[in-house]
């Protein structure tokens, strides 16, 4: 019994520290890659936590139905697709 204990605990403890390390009120701010600016040091960008994975590869954006020419106080339906070659 405790070795069949042990095999259910250890994954369990596993699975609770992944969580305690996550960030509750969202992903830290200034994760955006700008580059440097006059003084204003360059930003990091989402692969300073998430590694594994190249920034931005394997896919693409697309925006469609853009008119030819743009109306003030027009509304416009566009469409947004986003494509991974990927996972």
């Amino acid at each position: 019994m405790p070795a069949r204990w042990i095999r259910l605990a250890v994954p369990a403890c596993l699975l609770a520290a992944g969580v305690a390390f996550a960030f509750s009120t969202g992903p830290p701010a200034i994760r955006t890659g700008a580059p440097m600016v006059g003084a204003v040091a360059a930003e990091p960008n989402c692969t300073a936590c998430h590694m594994g994975n190249a920034l931005n590869s394997g896919g693409t954006l697309s925006i469609l139905n853009v008119p030819a020419v743009y109306k003030p106080d027009s509304t416009y339906i566009f469409t947004v697709e986003l494509a991974s070659t990927g996972r």
